[in-house]
């Protein structure tokens, strides 16, 4: 039968191990979210080249266009209260008037 100093250093052991553990387990999922955001930022940048966009557009514009429709985007295309999708219709015609 063990002692209570050894139950005690055993207990003490598994906790360390136990937190080792854990360590390792939350090591991993930092590295599981970032490898999930690398890849998002690369689909974007690949929509971003087949749009045909990568090598000239213009950030400030670019993010501003994407704010100013991100509940349009975030809902998969369903227009939010605000319907400032709506505004992009005409974007081409304009952009071909100013030519």
């Amino acid at each position: 039968m063990e002692s209570k100093q050894q139950k005690l250093a055993r207990l003490k052991r598994q906790l360390v191990e136990t937190k080792e553990q854990m360590d390792a387990v939350s090591a991993d999922m930092d590295a599981e979210r970032k490898r999930v955001r690398f890849g998002k930022l690369l689909r974007v940048g690949l929509i971003a080249e087949e749009a045909g966009i990568l090598d000239s557009y213009n950030e400030n514009d670019l993010y501003l266009l994407l704010v100013m429709n991100r509940e349009y985007l975030c809902h998969h295309g369903e227009v939010g209260t605000s319907g400032a999708f709506a505004a992009m219709h005409n974007l081409g015609e304009l952009k071909e008037e100013r030519t």
